[in-house]
């Protein structure tokens, strides 16, 4: 089943139905990512859910050369593609997602697709495992994307709605 939905609008789709949500390169196209996370969450109970999202990693060390250089310039796709409204950094993932009231299960990095760049070959399967063994060091310096596992917890109005629902079928 396919819903389409302007996600910077509010949620109008039957997302209470669904355990896992897939937002891949999906919240840094979002004009207010945390209004879209507490509008999500306000709409789900205490069931387990799970969110999965990847984003491009903004202090990856390819913008940073950039913004060294003095440059800063958007593109057609990548970290700085055009319909970016908002970038992101490990450290600002963490918070948009605690915030939110998600509980980060999983974030790791994700290496630049250097193959898809300069096609597969030896040398981009060289580069690209030498990205991978970068990111074990610093994942901040060294992820082309952010990817991230979290379980939704239950927002206040529901956990008071569910409180007075038992309190009351307890007095009766």
């Amino acid at each position: 089943m396919t819903h389409v939905a302007d996600l910077n609008q509010e949620l109008d789709l039957p997302i209470q139905d669904y355990d896992y949500y897939l937002m891949l390169d999906v919240i840094e196209h979002l004009k207010d990512p945390e209004a879209f996370l507490d509008g999500l969450r306000a709409k789900l109970d205490d069931s387990p859910r799970t969110l999965i999202i990847t984003t491009p990693n903004i202090a990856f060390i390819v913008p940073r050369l950039m913004l060294l250089l003095g440059h800063f310039n958007y593109g057609h796709t990548g970290i700085l593609d055009r319909t970016h409204t908002r970038l992101f950094t490990f450290r600002t993932m963490r918070r948009l997602m605690r915030d939110s009231g998600f509980q980060i299960q999983t974030i790791r990095g994700i290496p630049a697709p250097i193959p898809k760049a300069i096609g597969d070959s030896p040398l981009s399967r060289a580069l690209l495992w030498m990205n991978q063994a970068l990111i074990r060091v610093s994942p901040g310096l060294f992820s082309y994307q952010i990817f991230v596992t979290a379980t939704v917890t239950p927002d206040v109005a529901y956990v008071l709605s569910s409180t007075r629902a038992s309190t009351a079928t307890a007095a009766a």
